[in-house]
């Protein structure tokens, strides 16, 4: 692999088959250091994501918590270039599963950034007509406002009435993060 990345236009080889060894090695630390070297050759959703996911299978969710957030602002800078595709999805995703994490890990003010703390704000009022731009139902952007809101006032019975409400709108991924937040809930 090292003598196709200094080939030109052997990058998204060279990163590819880093992302197929990833795979194959799993989500344990010769993993990450894989899908590490082919974000770094070049980068794609689809390793960011693995990455991302491994990190979270390990539960370490800062780290995953820290690659979702530069993503964020890395997809972001993308469309404010012009680039034409389907980010809103990606931007979508991301934003569900950080506030998801932000949950989880339950930061003090001080220790979040800027952009992460616009993130819980937005979603710790029940404000009329929020427009997020990710294509977000109204009836999601609810359900997460109620999340946020159940999670603060440490109310256990209302986060479990609304785990089986938010399960359709969850990947896989998500829910799992989700039933996470419910053991850090019901341990408060």
């Amino acid at each position: 692999m090292t003598k196709c990345t200094s080939q030109p236009g052997f990058n998204t080889i060279s990163a590819g088959l880093s992302v197929e060894l990833a795979l194959a090695l799993g989500p344990g630390p010769a993993g990450i250091q894989q899908l590490r070297k082919a974000i770094d050759i070049f980068p794609t959703s689809k390793a960011i994501n693995t990455l991302v996911s491994f990190y979270i299978r390990q539960g370490d969710y800062i780290a995953a918590l820290q690659i979702l957030n530069e993503f964020v602002e890395f997809v972001e800078a993308c469309v404010v270039a012009g680039a034409r595709g389907n980010y809103n999805a990606i931007l979508h995703r991301c934003e569900v599963s950080r506030v998801l994490l932000l949950l989880i890990l339950q930061p003090s003010p001080q220790r979040l950034t800027p952009s992460l703390a616009q993130v819980l704000e937005k979603y710790a009022w029940a404000e009329e007509n929020v427009n997020n731009g990710l294509n977000m139902s109204e009836d999601e952007l609810l359900l997460l406002q109620s999340l946020v809101l159940a999670c603060q006032s440490h109310d256990h019975q209302a986060v479990l009435e609304l785990e089986s409400e938010l399960y359709p709108y969850f990947d896989t991924e998500q829910k799992e993060l989700l039933h996470k937040l419910i053991q850090v809930v019901s341990t408060q």
